[in-house]
């Protein structure tokens, strides 16, 4: 029962920001620079660490397995990481991500190829 009343009062603080997203206690923390996990927006600077790591990493041309090896989560948990980049960046495809991160910079490493040389 409690679960309920707190989460009824969770959607009665719904409100919506300066920049007309709706948000809630969490992710007003968020905007305002406080703790918090969720971003608002789009762009690269509404894509959270993991993600950006994760973007450095498709765009070297790991598949998604051995990106999640790597920063050691699930094959799952990525999938639903690039779900969420794709979004963010109005993108559709790993070429279209692995050409933003070049012309971002973002990727420093070696490509698979290069590291297979």
């Amino acid at each position: 029962m409690e679960l309920r009343a707190d989460m009824r009062a969770v959607k009665r603080r719904k409100r919506r920001d300066a920049s007309g997203f709706m948000v809630n206690g969490m992710t007003q923390t968020a905007v305002d620079g406080s703790w918090g996990r969720r971003r608002l927006g789009l762009g690269w600077a509404s894509l959270t660490e993991s993600e950006v790591a994760l973007a450095e990493l498709v765009a070297r041309g790991l598949t998604n397995r051995q990106a999640a090896e790597q920063l050691r989560i699930s094959r799952h948990t990525v999938d639903a990481h690039l779900r969420h980049i794709y979004r963010k960046l109005d993108i559709n495809s790993r070429v279209d991500l692995a050409r933003l991160v070049a012309i971002r910079g973002l990727s420093t490493g070696p490509t698979t190829s290069e590291e297979e040389s």
